[in-house]
């Protein structure tokens, strides 16, 4: 069977068998090499999707989990800190170089580019490879483990609750489980990250690479600007 004919056979599985659970489905169900309509595959994928406890309320759920709005002033300081090659110590990398949204915050590369690339996000992006493929960012506030070995994970298995703490490698360990998130204690790491971001000339441990990132943000009056209508105080003081 082609891979065609398996893919129309499988959906209309998935027809059949929703019609059989609900009779306000389709009220036939098509031969295997009949094409399929839109309403039929919509139906279909929907019924599977509603099975497998999809919701497709993902944005609406954060605020719920998280116990207040989102503050869209911090998610635009985000938004930029993704983008920006500042937090790279080796001045030629950013968030955004790996986990590239045209590619679903994730990668085109089958092992990631880090640091000395030409530049460019995408498959013609070149440079010395990285140990593993970039893993994608969407949906990641609500998973308990990342990274593709989960090295990062929250003890409860709920990346909102810090209660139990967080366990990352060595040399920080439990260390970030002051974090409100598994989000926020992991996005410490990747700066550190010598083939990644930080370049393989900076001195100093990790402590000391993420000193040097935050002096970095602090020079630029724009960060401190945008920082300041959030936590008014860093306006007398630095953000740290």
């Amino acid at each position: 069977m082609s891979q065609v004919l398996f893919f129309r056979a499988a959906l209309l599985a998935s027809v059949t068998a929703a019609c059989s659970a609900d009779d306000s489905g389709p009220t036939s169900t098509p031969t295997v090499t009949e094409a399929l309509t839109d309403a039929q595959v919509d139906y279909a994928l929907g019924h599977v999707l509603t099975e497998h406890g999809f919701t497709g309320r993902m944005g609406t759920m954060l605020p719920l989990r998280l116990g207040r709005p989102v503050d869209p002033r911090l998610a635009d300081i985000g938004r930029l800190l993704f983008f920006d090659p500042l937090l790279g110590l080796n001045n030629d990398n950013s968030c955004s170089g790996c986990h590239a949204p045209q590619h679903g915050f994730g990668d085109s590369q089958s092992i990631a580019i880090g640091i000395e690339n030409n530049g460019i996000v995408g498959p013609d992006r070149a440079g010395p490879r990285n140990q593993r493929r970039t893993p994608q960012l969407l949906n990641a506030a609500y998973f308990p483990r990342l990274m593709w070995n989960s090295r990062f994970a929250a003890r409860k298995g709920d990346p909102f609750d810090r209660n139990a703490g967080y366990v990352f490698p060595d040399p920080e360990g439990t260390s970030l489980s002051y974090m409100p998130h598994l989000l926020n204690a992991q996005a410490f790491v990747p700066p550190t990250e010598r083939v990644e971001m930080a370049g393989l000339e900076f001195p100093g441990d990790n402590n000391a690479i993420r000193a040097e990132v935050v002096r970095r943000v602090n020079a630029v009056a724009d960060y401190k600007a945008r920082f300041a209508k959030v936590y008014p105080a860093v306006s007398k003081s630095a953000i740290t």
